[in-house]
């Protein structure tokens, strides 16, 4: 292995780094160019340098041995808990011959049937607007999503992924907004910039709904968008050069003589060569004809 694969390596390495801990790869680029600047080095020694320093706060592991598939874990609806505490005190109740615990049991089980009928939000749209679609590096770009909910009850988690190399500049991609009785309309807005040229598909929304108080199971929902964000290089301006005047301002040039030599043919008179004249004044042409 050579050391551009070595330095590509170190780079994907931090790369799984900067995503496991909630950062997109436009922050890993800035990190790089701000050492770049500080230290004055190349772009290899400042992956080297940044993957030391995570290396000596945090492991990173070197190599992925297998892939495993990760399942969401299932947890118990609140429903089945309030059910199974009302069924125990009613239990307790009946072999103690104690009617407060049968009375303690009903109160579980009535605000289980209160609950109930309010379902997790759902029925979302989802409408994501950019400033631009088209822009140069460093550029920054203005995200809207307008998001609406029209029936449940419930907490919303929203979470608008940002593209790779983009770098989060204002605003929060991640809300986490209340539905109550009323539909639910909000916008995020957030602004991001771009690090590195390329054309990007504009990624997906992913939002969880969640149950006012738990009665029912967690929904998970992915929105994606059509269309891409195409990043230009950067345009420099190309300044005008002065050509330097080759041609006398006077029309028969007497006194007047181009440092280039003559530029014409034609001459007004010719006469021989006198000792101590000027080299350049001599017509070669002329003087070889004869």
């Amino acid at each position: 292995m050579n050391e551009n694969e070595d330095v590509k390596t170190l780079y994907e390495e931090l790369v799984k780094h900067y995503t496991s801990i909630g950062l997109s790869k436009g922050d890993l680029e800035s990190r790089i160019s701000r050492i770049m600047k500080e230290k004055g080095c190349s772009r290899e020694e400042a992956i080297k340098s940044l993957y030391t320093q995570n290396s000596s706060h945090t492991p990173i592991p070197k190599k992925r041995v297998n892939s495993v598939k990760v399942k969401r874990e299932e947890r118990e609806t609140s429903t089945a808990i309030y059910l199974k505490i009302s069924f125990i005190l009613l239990i307790l109740g009946v072999l103690l011959l104690n009617q407060h615990y049968v009375y303690m049991s009903l109160i579980p089980l009535i605000f289980t049937l209160f609950c109930v009928p309010f379902n997790t939000p759902n029925e979302i749209t989802i409408q994501k607007e950019l400033s631009k679609a088209e822009c140069r590096v460093d550029d920054i770009i203005e995200i809207r999503v307008r998001l609406v909910v029209k029936k449940g009850l419930g907490f919303i988690i929203v979470k608008d992924i940002i593209p790779e190399y983009f770098e989060l500049i204002e605003g929060s991609n991640v809300r986490v907004l209340f539905k109550d009785l009323k539909p639910l309309e909000t916008t995020i807005t957030y602004s991001v910039k771009c690090s590195l040229k390329g054309i990007y598909e504009i990624p997906p929304t992913e939002i969880e709904t969640m149950h006012i108080l738990g009665f029912k199971k967690n929904k998970y929902f992915k929105f994606h968008h059509e269309g891409k964000i195409t990043v230009l290089p950067l345009a420099f301006s190309i300044r005008r050069i002065r050509m330097v005047p080759t041609r006398s301002s006077i029309p028969i040039p007497m006194t007047a003589i181009s440092r280039r030599g003559p530029i014409t043919t034609d001459f007004r008179e010719i006469r021989k060569y006198a000792y101590g004249d000027p080299v350049k004044f001599i017509n070669w042409k002329a003087t070889a004809r004869t």
